[in-house]
């Protein structure tokens, strides 16, 4: 009987160990779940806060730009020292805190942001103000106005390159939710279907609009003139069988009976031009005679959202560089121990419209054009052509 009761004895002190050790193991791995949960909710708080220090590098750097761009037509030598710092001294990581720029002030090597208590801070922004290209994303059917001012001549002017389409601007799923192929795909004539028969494959259309005068000679009736060089308009169409070589002024929708017929663009599904486009094409930009030219280029992708590159080229072919269009900014922040960098793209809108009209008329489905001559007033009032023109559609 003693022994039964030791044998007892000893099976439940194994059952209390085997209990107490269980729990000290779940005990131990919830610790552990909860200390490693908590440190990366705080790496993450962290890393959000090294990103917003970085943003504020940036939006200082904007306030740096924007003094710059001011400057432009004033020959101070305040703005020339600005000018000068940006330009040579740009790539210091202290440049906002150059006498000549007075954005902020560098202590240990460093700039303080938001309240002391959050150790916040940005430890380096650097600001390139002539690039060689001008870049971003359009949406379907949204436009940007990109400035063709150059550190050289404008007149040296003689093309724009135009690339657009990445891999990037394919959908990884279709509205079902399946796969689709990210090969970039091209319609086989150059012909212009309804929007859900243009396959999400198809890199846009890119509607490219050439707006130019002579710096104080600006008239409205210098773009309604036939042929005129001041405004022209070229319809990009994608196709492995396109041009790498166009001509605005092969834009002849000033001449009577003309027809304003797509350009048909180089594009290929490798996605090897320029640094990762599917299309890109040269377009010769005319030139305007004797004074100083001002240029703007408005870009409109059309089906389907579209990244783009332009760059401005010169007579030979070569790339001239922007001056303070869309300079480049690379900020790092700091939020404790640890760090973030970011580099940002900032489009200059100094002087430019705030709604700049993309269209003098646009229609989402067709549109039936019915001109007459009359002298009755009452003719305006009618429907009897409305439901003719209709009834064509």
């Amino acid at each position: 009987m003693k022994s039964m009761n030791k044998q007892r004895g000893a099976v439940s002190i194994f059952i209390v160990m085997f209990t107490a050790l269980l729990v000290t193991i779940v005990t131990a791995s919830f610790v552990q779940i909860m200390l490693r949960n908590q440190q990366q909710a705080s790496n993450n708080d962290l890393s959000q806060s090294a990103y917003d220090s970085a943003l504020a590098g940036v939006e200082d750097a904007k306030r740096a730009l924007v003094a710059l761009k001011a400057c432009d037509k004033d020959p101070s030598p305040q703005c020339g020292n600005l000018r000068t710092a940006l330009v040579n001294n740009g790539q210091n990581c202290e440049i906002l805190a150059d006498p000549s720029v007075g954005v902020t002030t560098f202590s240990s090597g460093e700039s303080q942001v938001g309240r002391s208590s959050m150790n916040q801070a940005y430890t380096c922004v650097k600001v390139q103000v002539i690039t060689d290209s001008y870049e971003g994303t359009l949406d379907k059917n949204q436009s940007v106005v990109i400035p063709l001012d150059t550190v050289d001549d404008p007149n040296l002017i003689a093309g724009v390159r135009i690339s657009w389409f990445t891999q990037e601007n394919i959908p990884d799923v279709d509205a079902s939710g399946n796969p689709i192929s990210q090969v970039p795909q091209f319609p086989t004539q150059p012909q212009l279907p309804a929007v859900t028969n243009w396959a999400v494959q198809y890199p846009s259309i890119m509607r490219s609009q050439l707006i130019q005068f002579k710096e104080g000679e600006l008239t409205l009736d210098s773009f309604d003139t036939a042929n005129t060089n001041n405004a022209k308009t070229l319809f990009l169409y994608p196709a492995i069988f396109g041009a790498s070589n166009l001509d605005f002024a092969s834009d002849g929708r000033g001449a009577p009976a003309s027809r304003n017929y797509p350009a048909v663009s180089r594009c290929d599904s490798t996605f090897s031009f320029n640094g990762g486009y599917a299309c890109s094409t040269d377009i010769a930009v005319p030139a305007l005679g004797s004074g100083t030219r001002k240029a703007y280029l408005q870009l409109t992708s059309i089906y389907n959202k579209a990244t783009y590159k332009v760059q401005i080229l010169g007579g030979s072919g070569n790339v001239l560089n922007f001056d303070n269009v869309q300079p480049i900014v690379d900020s790092t922040g700091r939020a404790s121990d640890l760090f973030r960098r970011i580099r940002a793209r900032v489009a200059m809108s100094e002087g430019m419209p705030t709604t700049y009209p993309e269209a003098a008329l646009h229609v989402g489905k067709s549109l039936c054009k019915d001109f007459f001559v009359t002298n009755s007033p009452a003719d305006y009032s009618g429907d009897t052509d409305t439901v003719a023109c209709a009834a064509d559609q």
